[in-house]
């Protein structure tokens, strides 16, 4: 279609009118626009309304508030993660009294990115244009639109699960202020349509550019298929620049030239680099820049010359056109500290970010983090979606693949970024128009065979021609890998022959001489994207998850966990009749105690006191399974079906009281298949997911003694710990300060004195546990106690009619009990470091 230079010239003058009459500020800016969190698979990642994807490029945004890349997933304080997985309403832990709120790991926490971006780029008449959302925030013009689920392919998916936004007939009464989040799968039983992923979160934006964005991430549990998400990222030429979702101008022109960029933030070294003293260490990250931070590796394997880390795995990558991101060594240091091994002689002290259960050498930044395309051709149709769409210019995408060192917080940014360059400068940039011209000195590579530092790395596609009217889709997979995923999971998805995982690996000897096969995962797991998209999103379903519906001990501490049957009835879609019924039974893992403090000298003493919460992601250890239809298991014979509360109870003897968080997944398993779908390929037996939050203990469960009528009569020694305390790792508990005094009665007074008789501290304890402590704070709230002896003293206060409770859970007929005035007593000891 011909159109007019005067066309032209009004679409331009009209571009540049919205600019300066309805924005008021043409500088990036802070995204405070709502968001969600995807967290089906072991890569996690937050997503604004304005498509903004991860972290953002201010401090504030790096305080667990959002996931960025986070692999494998942890815990995240905002929005609907903490909402349904935190609060006393939605989480089984906090239902159950225990209080727990969410888990933040401040050493070790696996983001690798601090953002990812959507850069949209036109001219009109010469005029340069863009919009972008991310990677470190968003252009002021972007203005978040509601996706309508309901006129769209995903009309029939999705459950009514309270955290969901969108379900078939949901009705909702006004347009939610945050991403459309559809969950396809359930508990206990197969959904209805299974070729689509378990999770799909879908924002939408209108700009200054008249291309209307929606970028749908895809998610899945499946053990195969859960080390990475798609982004289906779509851009519908509407002349909409204001959100109403009508053109502003009449006669659109043809657009030409019209460039597409993802950018990302990756950085691998932020797992691990917050423990250490400076100047080598201690927030290396974009905030400071510190050198551990810039032995990053940043690698495009589609450029001329790549070789990959593993050189003769290099001609089956190239092709692959991944960017992707690992941790280097920095040579200023006196040990390789590639996957920043964890060293004790380089730990600052008493600032919060010491050791909390590290072990010596332990690697915690093991990671690698990539982005691919997985398709862009509209030639041969694009996966579930029967719409036209435009091809680029040449199918050689991207065109380009640009690189830009990342700023520090008080720097002018240098990366093509909003705040720092105009549009013109920023479309020159990542489209090479003025690559010799004085915009930039020196203009990145468009092929940069490998960068070492902090850098801001873009794919760019294009150059499109749109009509009014037009579409394009391009449809990107971001990956994680490990040395640990490849070497105990490529091609094994059963967890009972494969058990290790990335916490394991860290632990092992080899690790250093095995960490480059992260590498190695990371494009293994790029093709199990591409292997789910070429089939449809359509594969062999395992059976579904299982929902742990109660928690407690008992009154010698040991823990019981509770589950129903209901999946024994699940009837798989892909199968009828009686084949359909297909699960087989249920398999409960634990937290392998003690997993985070593994030693790699087996001679060295371990410290089991040492595990926290820092640790929940593993490894997990098969404890017992049971067969649908026995009554109990016919192996440890520890998971038995419980008449009375029809549900699957797991005894646990082996917890210990008020040393360590545990936690544990519940899993269903199938019978495996001859004949999948009529297509002649033998299943073999699967499991479900343990990636997601839905499918293990996500906060853990410390137990307690329940106060019994011995303690209460003050019938045992009580007991302190740790006794001496000293904050080495050794003699604490985890993340916390506390000194501990167990069999002690339910009613009393702890009161804690110096050597020469004052009065220090004086704790009250009135609830039904044998079990009080002390936060060494002092009756003045002077801050932490000095180091020195103590003397404690444990008054009952106990007196009056109580009820106890069995070891098998059966409430006794209440006693008269009085305590009241008995003592005990003793001295603790409390080391400081000099």
């Amino acid at each position: 279609m011909l159109v007019s230079i005067s066309n032209k010239i009004k679409f331009s003058v009209c571009i540049i009118l919205i600019l300066f009459y309805f924005i008021p500020d043409l500088h990036a800016q802070w995204d405070e626009s709502e968001l969600r969190h995807l967290t089906r698979s072991k890569l996690w990642s937050s997503i604004r309304m304005s498509g903004l994807q991860g972290q953002q490029g201010f401090g504030a945004s790096q305080t667990n508030a959002e996931a960025g890349l986070m692999y494998p997933g942890n815990s995240i304080s905002s929005g609907e993660w903490f909402t349904f997985w935190s609060s006393e309403e939605n989480f089984v832990g906090n239902l159950l009294g225990m209080g727990i709120g969410p888990y933040v790991r401040s050493v070790t926490r696996p983001d690798h990115s601090h953002g990812e971006g959507t850069y949209i780029l036109i001219k009109a008449d010469n005029t340069k244009i863009i919009s972008h959302s991310g990677p470190r925030n968003t252009t002021p013009d972007v203005i978040p639109l509601w996706y309508d689920a309901s006129a769209g392919p995903e009309y029939d998916l999705g459950v009514d699960d309270l955290k969901s936004t969108y379900w078939p007939g949901s009705g909702l009464p006004q347009p939610p202020q945050q991403p459309v989040e559809i969950h396809n799968y359930d508990y206990h039983r197969y959904v209805g349509r299974d070729n689509e992923a378990e999770e799909i979160i879908i924002v939408k934006w209108a700009n200054k550019t008249g291309i209307t964005a929606t970028k749908k991430l895809k998610a899945w549990s499946y053990q195969k298929y859960d080390d990475f998400f798609i982004v289906e990222n779509i851009f519908e030429y509407t002349g909409d620049t204001d959100g109403d979702g009508e053109a502003d101008i009449n006669d659109l022109p043809v657009l030409t030239d019209v460039y597409f960029a993802f950018g990302n933030m990756f950085s691998s070294s932020h797992q691990g680099e917050t423990w250490g003293k400076d100047p080598y260490y201690s927030w290396g990250d974009w905030r400071r820049n510190n050198p551990p931070a810039q032995d990053d590796h940043y690698k495009y394997s589609g450029s001329s010359g790549y070789e990959a880390l593993i050189p003769e795995n290099t001609p089956d990558y190239i092709d692959k056109k991944m960017s992707y991101n690992y941790d280097g060594n920095y040579p200023l240091s006196d040990y390789d500290d590639t996957g920043e091994p964890y060293r004790d002689k380089y730990v600052q002290r008493n600032t919060g970010n010491e050791q909390q259960g590290q072990s010596e050498n332990q690697i915690l930044s093991y990671g690698f983090v990539g982005m691919a395309p997985i398709d862009y051709d509209p030639s041969d149709g694009f996966t579930n979606d029967g719409d036209a769409y435009v091809a680029p210019a040449s199918l050689e995408q991207p065109s380009r693949c640009k690189w830009w060192p990342l700023f520090t917080i008080s720097s002018k940014p240098l990366e093509p970024e909003a705040s720092a360059f105009s549009d013109e400068e920023i479309y020159n940039m990542l489209t090479d128009e003025d690559e010799f011209g004085l915009i930039y000195d020196d203009p990145p590579r468009p092929d940069a065979l490998s960068v070492v530092g902090t850098y801001v790395h873009y794919q760019v596609y294009g150059p499109y021609t749109l009509n009014p009217g037009d579409k394009v889709k391009i449809v990107m997979a971001y990956v994680g890998g490990s040395a640990a995923d490849y070497l105990a999971n490529e091609g094994v998805y059963d967890p009972r022959l494969a058990p290790e995982n990335e916490w394991a690996r860290s632990l092992d000897p080899q690790k250093f001489e095995q960490y480059k096969f992260g590498e190695r995962s990371l494009f293994h797991n790029l093709s199990l994207a591409q292997e789910i998209y070429d089939l449809g999103y359509d594969v062999p379903d395992p059976p579904p998850d299982v929902l742990i519906q109660d928690l407690y001990h008992n009154a010698n501490g040991h823990l019981q966990i509770f589950w129903s049957d209901q999946a024994s009835n699940a009837e798989d879609p892909d199968y009828s009749g009686e084949e359909a019924k297909d699960v087989a039974g249920y398999r409960i893992y634990k937290m392998k105690i003690g997993g985070a403090a593994e030693k790699a000298d087996p001679d060295e003493p371990r410290y089991d006191d040492k595990l926290s919460a820092d640790w929940h992601n593993g490894p997990y250890e098969l404890m017992d399974s049971i067969l649908v239809g026995e009554t109990e298991s016919s192996w440890r014979k520890i998971i038995t079906w419980d008449q009375e509360r029809n549900l699957y109870r797991c005894s646990d003897g082996e917890t210990k009281v008020g040393a360590f968080d545990y936690f544990y997944s519940v899993r269903s398993f199938d019978t495996g298949h001859d004949d999948w779908n009529g297509k002649g390929i033998a299943i073999p037996s699967l499991e479900s997911g343990y990636s997601a939050p839905e499918q293990r203990m996500n906060t853990g469960y410390q137990p307690g003694y329940i106060a019994s009528e011995e303690t209460d009569n003050f019938e045992k020694q009580v007991r302190v710990v740790p006794n001496p305390y000293k904050r080495d790792g050794l003699h604490e508990y985890s993340n916390t300060i506390e000194i501990k005094f167990f069999n002690i009665p339910q009613k009393c007074v702890i009161s804690i004195f110096s050597v020469s008789g004052e009065l220090v501290s004086r704790e009250y304890h009135d609830q039904a546990s044998p079990i009080g402590s002390w936060d060494q704070q002092t009756i003045k709230f002077a801050g932490d106690i000095a180091p020195g002896i103590y003397f404690w003293v444990v008054e009952s206060k106990l007196e009056g009619e109580y009820e106890y409770v069995t070891t098998e859970g059966d409430t006794l007929p209440p006693v008269y009990v009085n305590s009241m005035g008995q003592i005990q007593k003793g001295t603790l000891l409390i080391i400081r470091e000099q």
